[in-house]
């Protein structure tokens, strides 16, 4: 055990072993003590129903997985269930690799975030994991001429 299993075992539990006659004795104390409500699971179903990344913050795709798979622990669904996997791959806000991972089958929710982050990588000006907003378009030296020329050229205040 670690974390807060750990401390309420230190605290509560250890003097108590010998009530503990059997696993499921244990079992129930452990559920008692951290088990979530069945309204607390149906509202880890309905937000995973409409969950997306969170495009506004620039979320990472990892951070975005770990909030679904913090879910998934609550509403007691598995991360690498199929219908989780693909409700993940939706709600990536980048268009370019939502539309690829879309096209492959994928077996757990980490093998998506590696190939999700690759694409990410590979489809981001930036070097971060969070994915742009829009495909990234390479400059061109047509494109560099044009943004120097209206920087250098144009008027500094509007007419």
């Amino acid at each position: 055990m670690r974390g807060t299993a750990l401390t309420w075992w230190t605290s509560e539990m250890e003097e108590k072993v010998e009530t503990l006659k059997t696993i499921e004795n244990l079992h129930a104390c452990f559920e008692a003590q951290f088990s979530i409500t069945e309204a607390e699971k149906d509202a880890a179903e309905d937000l995973l129903d409409n969950l997306v990344q969170d495009a506004p913050t620039g979320e990472a795709i990892r951070t975005y997985a770990e909030r679904v798979a913090a879910l998934c622990r609550q509403a007691r669904v598995s991360r690498n269930d199929p219908k989780i996997l693909k409700k993940f791959k939706k709600g990536i806000f980048n268009e370019t690799v939502r539309t690829i991972l879309t096209t492959k089958t994928y077996s757990s929710l980490n093998e998506i975030v590696k190939e999700a982050e690759k694409l990410a990588h590979a489809n981001s000006p930036n070097s971060s994991n969070a994915v742009a907003a829009g495909a990234f378009t390479p400059l061109t030296v047509a494109s560099v001429a044009r943004a120097t020329a209206t920087a250098l050229y144009a008027p500094a205040t509007p007419p």
